[in-house]
């Protein structure tokens, strides 16, 4: 589900960095230069979370605690409830109304709610795009948009507090039980965390547990996780049918959809000439073949770029055999076939279709073959879609982000469900 990494999209990385100038000398009209006008701004709610008192002094507003754990209940409860929640109207509306409350009562500006409004229709049009030309076009102004979204202090600050919580339960789940320290992660990395584990707020005794906003940079907001282990991969344990994560080589183009995991992939056992391979969907990035393929493992960047962390999983419930088998089915060409037979699906919101295939949706689609949904599951709705919540809005285009986490599936979701056991990790020198 990762985004591409065409050198076009390098060159489309200056592009933006000068539209962000160009929004910077022009703040009183800063969204002139996009291709694209954006939709009125909306005014703040009355009732609008109070980020600046932390009470019970956890790092987390306390307003903002509650606000969640309100929407945590209603999940909850239809998850409770069992079966799909697309196909029970009294739920989707339950989850709308909770989202729609939330999403009302976060603190951000007029100009940042609808910039999430334009996002979300950017977005519709990426899932259309007819070629990787366009695709490209099309995120230069995507990317200027989530960099003027980052420049209200309130939206960076949910971003992150959220974005924390989500990666405690995501770590809570690794091999290790914890993240590593921040030694033993790159130099280049090792300011970020520090300053994501702090987070961007401080507290001020004197005024009844009340923070204070810290400036956030760039490089804070989308730090590189860190890896529970300093060993390398042990490639060596894998068999046919485990499920392998990859953390994010680039958090500012995985705005989207992942907080810590960015691909996914299921790994295939060795070919006639004994080399391992891993059973992926791929979008093109100018040397590997897009869509579906069976890609080596050991001479992949997705897999042994340095600093990149690796954790590889078996799923409670099924059986080895049968996994085999889901994976056989899926590489008939009358399914989803390899050798770039199915192409890479952009639409994220459409996990069920199999003309085209983006990297979650190939292992959400082969264990769901097994009667196995890996994309619904309480923990995830409580942790995932929160978070996605805050990071959208968009609600701002009718997709209420409770619901659009139905339609999609993260590598974060299928990580998150509690039948995925992660059982090895290792971070890549």
């Amino acid at each position: 589900m990762k985004m591409s990494q065409s050198s076009r999209f390098y060159l489309s990385g200056l592009a933006v960095m000068v539209i962000m100038i160009l929004l910077a000398l022009q703040p009183q009209n800063a969204f002139s230069q996009l291709a694209s006008p954006l939709p009125t701004p909306t005014a703040a709610p009355n009732d609008a979370i109070d980020l600046a008192v932390d009470n019970d002094h956890d790092g987390m507003p306390d307003q903002l605690q509650a606000a969640v754990q309100e929407f945590e209940d209603v999940s909850t409860a239809v998850a409770k409830k069992g079966g799909d929640p697309r196909n029970d109207p009294a739920s989707m509306d339950a989850l709308k109304k909770a989202d729609d409350k939330l999403t009302r009562r976060l603190p951000y500006s007029g100009q940042t709610r609808a910039a999430g409004a334009r996002l979300a229709a950017l977005y519709q049009k990426l899932g259309q795009a007819p070629d990787q030309a366009a695709r490209d076009k099309l995120w230069v102004e995507v990317q200027a948009i989530q960099a003027q979204m980052l420049q209200d202090p309130n939206f960076a600050l949910v971003d992150q507090l959220m974005s924390r919580r989500l990666l405690d339960a995501l770590n809570a789940k690794a091999p290790s039980g914890k993240a590593s320290p921040p030694a033993v992660q790159s130099a280049a990395n090792q300011v970020e965390s520090v300053a994501t584990e702090n987070a961007p707020v401080q507290a001020a005794a004197a005024n009844g547990g009340s923070q204070t906003l810290v400036p956030i940079s760039w490089s804070e907001l989308f730090p590189t996780d860190p890896c529970g282990k300093t060993t390398l991969p042990d490639f060596t344990h894998l068999y046919r049918g485990k499920i392998m994560f990859r953390t994010g080589m680039d958090k500012l183009n995985n705005f989207f959809y992942a907080k810590k995991f960015s691909h996914i992939g299921m790994y295939n056992g060795a070919n006639s000439a004994g080399t391992k391979q891993v059973y992926e969907a791929n979008p093109p990035d100018g040397v590997n073949p897009s869509g579906v393929n069976l890609r080596p493992l050991q001479s992949n960047a997705d897999w042994t770029k340095p600093s990149t962390c690796v954790e590889s999983a078996h799923v409670l419930g099924v059986l080895i055999q049968d996994v085999e088998n889901a994976m056989d089915w899926a590489q008939l060409p009358a399914n989803l076939g390899k050798d770039g037979h199915t192409p890479y699906n952009y639409n994220f919101l459409d996990k069920t279709r199999t003309d085209a295939v983006y990297c979650s949706q190939l292992v959400w689609q082969i264990f769901n073959h097994l009667g196995k949904d890996l994309d619904n599951s309480q923990q995830s709705m409580n942790m995932y879609n929160p978070w996605l919540t805050a990071r959208f809005l968009f609600i701002a285009a009718g997709i209420p982000a409770a619901i659009a986490a139905n339609f999609m599936v993260a590598p974060d979701e299928i990580a998150l469900n509690p039948d995925v056991f992660n059982d090895d990790e290792g971070l890549n020198q």
